[in-house]
């Protein structure tokens, strides 16, 4: 259902348009798929690489306060989610160094 509707949906109106939604589409999806099943976490390399970049899955502080009015916040999402891909990455015994790096901005994001 999730993915008829939601994500199909998605990618059918808004793949090249712009939305309020956009910023927060990948990290949700990703962050979605792990709590769903951290093991087989399919896009683990490309949500390392994708989080480790210094800029993304971090909002601006305008941003952040529109979705903050909608009681949820762009900064506890992807905090949560570069904190839940480190410890895939500690419970594999791979990846220190970038599972360090996403648990300082994991922490860093949830201060924000």
């Amino acid at each position: 259902l999730f993915q008829k509707y939601v994500i199909n949906n998605h990618n059918q109106y808004f793949k090249e348009k712009s939305s309020p939604c956009e910023p927060v589409f990948k990290p949700l999806m990703m962050l979605l798929s792990i709590c769903h099943d951290p093991k087989g976490f399919p896009n683990l390399t490309d949500a390392v690489e994708w989080l480790v970049g210094e800029e993304n899955g971090v909002a601006s502080d305008f941003l952040d306060s529109i979705y903050t009015k909608l009681c949820w916040s762009m900064f506890s999402l992807c905090a949560e989610l570069c904190l839940r891909v480190a410890k895939v990455l500690l419970d594999a015994n791979t990846d220190q160094r970038n599972a360090e790096t996403l648990i300082l901005k994991g922490l860093k994001l949830s201060k924000d």
